[in-house]
């Protein structure tokens, strides 16, 4: 549990406190206690051990990207984007940053710079699903629906996950292409939080906008 993860880090923080990957993760697990409850001060928390953490090694990309998540989460995307670049600096490797810098620059409006972005992850890792789908997000971003069906797609076939068909549904509902939209609902069906989704989406659908905010 968080209660024995923390206490676990913050031992390996007192045999070594110039740990970098120790700092990093009572980084990291800070962070998710903040995705899971909303605790601005886990927030607050992950971010210094973050930089802390890169005090203590300024070569640990790993930590640059978390950083950069966290800092994303604070409200500031331009200062996530530098971070998520130097983490791909450090490690050009590093899929996840570079495909989370992607999200951003998506964000921001520049989205010709995240197409190249997810371009250089498709060529170096073309079984990656994830890579799919974030182009999948971008175009939906942007408004092109049918190129971001298309990406969910190649992303379900690569690696079937109930998230995936959740998207997928959702853009062919909002495609009005009720009968592919609903070819994709045994595919969501026993994943609880995934069916509250979509319950939302067909109230919002019937304008029982109350009823779809209680729903998710």
């Amino acid at each position: 549990n968080w209660t024995e993860g923390e206490r676990a880090f913050k031992r390996a923080i007192e045999l070594d406190p110039t740990s970098s990957e120790a700092h990093a993760s009572r980084a990291n697990l800070a962070l998710w206690r903040y995705t899971d409850h909303g605790d601005a001060q886990q927030l607050e928390r992950s971010i210094a051990d973050y930089q802390r953490a890169i005090e203590l090694d300024p070569s640990n990309a790993e930590a640059y990207h978390w950083y950069g998540h966290a800092v994303e989460e604070s409200g500031d995307p331009d200062r996530a984007l530098r971070l998520y670049e130097r983490a791909v600096e450090l490690d050009p490797l590093m899929r996840q940053a570079q495909l989370a810098a992607a999200l951003v620059l998506a964000n921001l409006g520049e989205y010709d710079k995240a197409r190249r972005q997810i371009t250089q992850v498709i060529d170096r890792y073309p079984d990656f699903a994830g890579a799919y789908t974030v182009a999948g997000f971008v175009e939906w971003q942007n408004g092109h629906l049918v190129e971001a069906r298309s990406w969910f797609r190649k992303a379900y076939e690569l690696e079937p996950d109930p998230t995936t068909a959740l998207v997928l549904y959702q853009t062919s509902a909002q495609l009005g292409d009720r009968v592919t939209a609903a070819e994709w609902l045994p595919r969501i069906a026993g994943v609880p939080y995934l069916e509250r989704y979509v319950e939302a989406e067909q109230l919002s659908t019937e304008g029982k906008y109350p009823q779809a905010l209680e729903a998710v």
